[in-house]
């Protein structure tokens, strides 16, 4: 008498796990958008967007001001990855050792100068050439 043995065998999927810190995270409503604790299956050609726009983004952030802490677990699977979201009770750049530093804002200007006002960015500008362009025929 033979028996078919068959075994199931689950591909292990990759997990990003992002750790977040907010320095006023005893309002649980900065994580109100995001799904704490449980791992979300996200296919690998789409991109995974984080950050302050909810209609843009996969995940969406209520404040600019979190410290992140992003781990990969490795698995096997190729055609998609899992995303688990959690809060940690200390700042990671505490927990890791690395020195504080000043955080960049929105607006690119640097906190730490105080009352005297921003500098011009060093980067460079957007601009739209085509309205160059017509503008130098026009003149």
């Amino acid at each position: 008498m033979e028996v078919s043995q068959t075994v199931e065998t689950e591909e292990l999927m990759t997990c990003l796990q992002i750790q977040l810190y907010h320095p006023q995270q005893a309002s649980r409503a900065l994580y109100c958008m995001l799904p704490l604790d449980t791992r979300h299956k996200h296919q690998a050609e789409d991109p995974m967007r984080l950050g302050r726009d909810a209609q843009a983004c996969t995940f969406a952030l209520a404040d600019p001001r979190y410290e992140m802490l992003i781990r990969r677990e490795n698995g096997e699977a190729r055609g998609s990855f899992e995303v688990e979201f959690g809060v940690l009770a200390v700042p990671p750049s505490r927990e890791m050792g690395m020195p504080s530093m000043v955080p960049v804002v929105d607006t690119g200007s640097d906190l730490s100068t105080n009352d005297i006002p921003p500098l011009m960015s060093h980067g460079p500008m957007e601009m739209d050439e085509t309205i160059m362009y017509c503008a130098s025929f026009i003149d």
